[in-house]
Protein backbone atom coordinates (compact mmCIF):
# COMPACT_ATOMS: atom_id res chain seq x y z
CA UNK A 1 0.00 0.00 0.00
CA UNK A 2 1.40 3.34 -0.99
CA UNK A 3 1.26 6.13 1.52
CA UNK A 4 0.90 9.63 0.18
CA UNK A 5 2.24 12.51 2.22
CA UNK A 6 0.79 15.90 1.42
CA UNK A 7 2.57 19.03 2.34
CA UNK A 8 0.85 22.21 3.50
CA UNK A 9 1.32 23.72 0.03
CA UNK A 10 -0.90 20.99 -1.38
CA UNK A 11 -3.57 21.13 1.35
CA UNK A 12 -4.04 24.85 2.03
CA UNK A 13 -6.21 25.61 -1.09
CA UNK A 14 -8.60 22.86 -0.02
CA UNK A 15 -8.63 24.13 3.58
CA UNK A 16 -9.36 27.68 2.44
CA UNK A 17 -12.21 26.48 0.19
CA UNK A 18 -13.78 24.53 3.07
CA UNK A 19 -13.41 27.54 5.39
CA UNK A 20 -15.08 29.86 2.83
CA UNK A 21 -17.98 27.44 2.36
CA UNK A 22 -18.41 27.11 6.14
CA UNK A 23 -18.50 30.90 6.59
CA UNK A 24 -21.05 31.25 3.79
CA UNK A 25 -23.23 28.52 5.21
CA UNK A 26 -23.11 29.66 8.84
CA UNK A 27 -23.04 33.46 8.72
CA UNK A 28 -24.34 34.78 5.44
CA UNK A 29 -28.12 35.15 4.97
CA UNK A 30 -29.63 32.39 2.90
CA UNK A 31 -32.12 32.91 0.14
CA UNK A 32 -35.06 30.58 -0.03
CA UNK A 33 -35.03 28.48 -3.16
CA UNK A 34 -37.59 29.60 -5.70
CA UNK A 35 -39.37 27.30 -8.04
CA UNK A 36 -40.34 30.12 -10.36
CA UNK A 37 -44.00 29.10 -10.24
CA UNK A 38 -45.09 32.30 -8.47
CA UNK A 39 -43.19 34.46 -10.95
CA UNK A 40 -44.62 32.46 -13.83
CA UNK A 41 -48.11 32.67 -12.39
CA UNK A 42 -47.86 36.47 -11.93
CA UNK A 43 -46.46 37.08 -15.39
CA UNK A 44 -49.00 38.56 -17.76
CA UNK A 45 -48.09 37.60 -21.30
CA UNK A 46 -49.01 40.42 -23.71
CA UNK A 47 -51.10 39.62 -26.79
CA UNK A 48 -50.36 42.63 -29.03
CA UNK A 49 -51.89 40.99 -32.13
CA UNK A 50 -55.00 39.60 -30.43
CA UNK A 51 -57.82 38.91 -32.90
CA UNK A 52 -61.11 39.23 -31.04
CA UNK A 53 -63.22 37.88 -33.93
CA UNK A 54 -61.18 34.65 -34.03
CA UNK A 55 -61.16 34.09 -30.24
CA UNK A 56 -63.60 31.32 -29.38
CA UNK A 57 -65.14 31.21 -25.89
CA UNK A 58 -63.19 29.06 -23.45
CA UNK A 59 -65.24 25.97 -22.61
CA UNK A 60 -66.32 25.99 -18.98
CA UNK A 61 -66.32 22.49 -17.55
CA UNK A 62 -66.63 22.55 -13.77
CA UNK A 63 -66.62 18.76 -13.55
CA UNK A 64 -63.90 16.15 -13.62
CA UNK A 65 -64.08 12.65 -14.99
CA UNK A 66 -64.77 9.89 -12.52
CA UNK A 67 -66.99 9.79 -9.46
CA UNK A 68 -69.37 12.78 -9.24
CA UNK A 69 -68.55 15.22 -6.46
CA UNK A 70 -70.60 18.40 -5.91
CA UNK A 71 -68.32 21.45 -6.07
CA UNK A 72 -68.62 25.16 -6.70
CA UNK A 73 -66.77 24.81 -9.99
CA UNK A 74 -63.87 26.96 -8.82
CA UNK A 75 -60.74 26.38 -10.85
CA UNK A 76 -57.24 27.79 -10.66
CA UNK A 77 -56.18 29.71 -13.77
CA UNK A 78 -52.92 31.24 -14.85
CA UNK A 79 -52.92 35.00 -14.37
CA UNK A 80 -52.42 35.52 -18.10
CA UNK A 81 -55.70 33.71 -18.74
CA UNK A 82 -57.64 35.38 -15.94
CA UNK A 83 -59.75 37.95 -17.80
CA UNK A 84 -60.06 36.38 -21.22
CA UNK A 85 -61.80 38.05 -24.14
CA UNK A 86 -63.61 36.22 -26.91
CA UNK A 87 -65.81 36.87 -29.94
CA UNK A 88 -68.87 37.47 -27.71
CA UNK A 89 -67.26 40.59 -26.18
CA UNK A 90 -69.00 43.27 -28.26
CA UNK A 91 -72.58 41.93 -27.97
CA UNK A 92 -72.10 41.32 -24.23
CA UNK A 93 -70.73 44.82 -23.68
CA UNK A 94 -73.63 46.34 -25.63
CA UNK A 95 -76.07 44.40 -23.45
CA UNK A 96 -74.18 45.44 -20.31
CA UNK A 97 -74.35 49.12 -21.30
CA UNK A 98 -78.09 48.75 -21.98
CA UNK A 99 -78.63 47.21 -18.53
CA UNK A 100 -76.60 49.97 -16.87
CA UNK A 101 -78.72 52.57 -18.66
CA UNK A 102 -82.13 50.98 -18.06
CA UNK A 103 -81.83 48.83 -14.92
CA UNK A 104 -78.83 50.29 -13.16
CA UNK A 105 -80.18 49.71 -9.62
CA UNK A 106 -80.64 45.99 -10.46
CA UNK A 107 -77.19 45.39 -11.94
CA UNK A 108 -74.87 47.73 -10.01
CA UNK A 109 -74.71 48.28 -6.29
CA UNK A 110 -71.90 49.93 -4.38
CA UNK A 111 -72.51 49.86 -0.65
CA UNK A 112 -71.09 52.53 1.65
CA UNK A 113 -67.69 51.44 2.90
CA UNK A 114 -66.84 49.41 -0.22
CA UNK A 115 -65.45 52.30 -2.27
CA UNK A 116 -61.77 51.47 -1.62
CA UNK A 117 -62.29 47.82 -2.56
CA UNK A 118 -64.10 48.81 -5.78
CA UNK A 119 -61.28 51.22 -6.67
CA UNK A 120 -58.79 48.40 -6.12
CA UNK A 121 -60.78 46.12 -8.44
CA UNK A 122 -60.66 48.82 -11.11
CA UNK A 123 -56.90 49.25 -10.68
CA UNK A 124 -56.28 45.50 -11.01
CA UNK A 125 -58.53 45.21 -14.08
CA UNK A 126 -56.95 48.22 -15.81
CA UNK A 127 -53.42 46.93 -15.10
CA UNK A 128 -54.35 43.52 -16.46
CA UNK A 129 -56.11 44.55 -19.68
CA UNK A 130 -53.50 47.18 -20.58
CA UNK A 131 -50.72 44.61 -20.16
CA UNK A 132 -52.49 41.62 -21.73
CA UNK A 133 -54.17 43.48 -24.61
CA UNK A 134 -51.95 46.56 -25.17
CA UNK A 135 -53.42 47.41 -28.60
CA UNK A 136 -57.02 47.15 -27.37
CA UNK A 137 -56.77 48.98 -24.01
CA UNK A 138 -54.36 51.85 -23.49
CA UNK A 139 -53.99 55.37 -22.14
CA UNK A 140 -54.56 57.99 -24.85
CA UNK A 141 -51.61 60.30 -25.51
CA UNK A 142 -51.39 62.91 -22.77
CA UNK A 143 -54.16 61.33 -20.70
CA UNK A 144 -52.41 59.08 -18.16
CA UNK A 145 -55.53 59.04 -15.93
CA UNK A 146 -57.70 57.52 -18.66
CA UNK A 147 -57.96 54.19 -20.41
CA UNK A 148 -59.29 53.83 -23.94
CA UNK A 149 -61.23 50.72 -24.92
CA UNK A 150 -60.61 50.51 -28.67
CA UNK A 151 -63.22 47.75 -29.05
CA UNK A 152 -66.11 49.91 -27.86
CA UNK A 153 -64.57 53.31 -28.58
CA UNK A 154 -65.14 54.42 -24.96
CA UNK A 155 -62.66 56.24 -22.76
CA UNK A 156 -62.85 56.07 -18.96
CA UNK A 157 -61.19 58.10 -16.22
CA UNK A 158 -59.54 55.48 -14.01
CA UNK A 159 -58.20 57.64 -11.18
CA UNK A 160 -59.92 59.49 -8.37
CA UNK A 161 -62.14 61.53 -8.66
CA UNK A 162 -63.93 59.10 -10.97
CA UNK A 163 -66.55 60.10 -13.52
CA UNK A 164 -68.36 56.76 -13.05
CA UNK A 165 -68.34 54.18 -10.28
CA UNK A 166 -65.04 52.24 -10.41
CA UNK A 167 -66.90 48.91 -10.59
CA UNK A 168 -68.99 50.22 -13.51
CA UNK A 169 -65.82 51.18 -15.39
CA UNK A 170 -64.18 47.80 -14.70
CA UNK A 171 -67.31 46.00 -15.90
CA UNK A 172 -67.11 47.88 -19.22
CA UNK A 173 -63.57 46.65 -19.80
CA UNK A 174 -63.94 42.90 -19.20
CA UNK A 175 -66.50 40.18 -19.90
CA UNK A 176 -66.75 38.82 -16.36
CA UNK A 177 -69.35 39.89 -13.83
CA UNK A 178 -67.44 41.53 -11.00
CA UNK A 179 -68.43 41.10 -7.36
CA UNK A 180 -66.65 42.33 -4.26
CA UNK A 181 -66.85 40.43 -1.00
CA UNK A 182 -66.13 42.36 2.18
CA UNK A 183 -65.76 40.92 5.63
CA UNK A 184 -68.06 42.00 8.44
CA UNK A 185 -70.72 44.03 6.65
CA UNK A 186 -73.60 41.89 7.93
CA UNK A 187 -74.65 40.52 11.27
CA UNK A 188 -71.61 38.22 11.61
CA UNK A 189 -68.33 40.13 11.60
CA UNK A 190 -66.42 37.00 10.54
CA UNK A 191 -68.50 36.41 7.40
CA UNK A 192 -67.87 37.90 3.96
CA UNK A 193 -70.75 39.67 2.24
CA UNK A 194 -71.39 40.89 -1.32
Amino acid sequence: MALMVLSWTHVWPLAVAILVLAVQYLWLPRQKPTTGSKDKQREIVPLPYFDLAAAEPHPYRPWKSGKFVMTMGIQKVEESDWLALDNRYLPEQAFRRELLATKRHNVLQVLPGSEAACAEVLEVVVNYVTQRYPTLFYSPAGKEDYVYNSLTGLTFKVTYPYELEPLEIAAQLVMEDLNVLLQGFGEDSEQHYL
